[in-house]
């Protein structure tokens, strides 16, 4: 394909603003193996995936259950302190666990000061 079949529509979308430099990068792009996203500039390095990082293994398989002030639940790595607001329900064990636990004990989402004001109201 040439530029103009490549790049015409985006340059039609663009008008005044799909200057030669840009039409320059746009052609050069197409040359390169590795494609750079002409819409958006992410940079396509390889075909291999990153390998996927499980944020709630950093520090650890085991998990405490915490609470705040409005009734809600979160799960959180067991050596870390506590966040202030926060308070342990005293249950820890693994990502499963506590998210069964969690599921079972977590009933009503609503906050509580929300539960609250709606019993106040019937």
């Amino acid at each position: 394909m040439s530029f103009q079949e490549d790049y015409l529509p985006l340059s039609n979308v663009l008008g005044p603003y799909f200057t030669p430099v840009a039409r320059l990068f746009f052609s050069v792009n197409a040359l390169l193996p590795e494609k750079l996203s002409p819409y958006c500039g992410i940079t396509y390095m390889t075909s291999q995936t990153p390998p996927a990082v499980n944020a709630y293994t950093i520090d650890g398989d085991l998990f405490k259950v915490i609470k705040n002030d409005e009734g809600q639940y979160s799960l959180w790595p067991e050596k870390k302190s506590t966040p202030a607001g926060w308070i342990e329900t005293g249950f820890s064990g693994s990502k499963t666990e506590a998210t069964e636990y969690v599921d079972r004990e977590w009933t009503d989402m609503r906050p509580l000061s929300l539960q609250k004001a709606m019993a106040a109201n019937k």
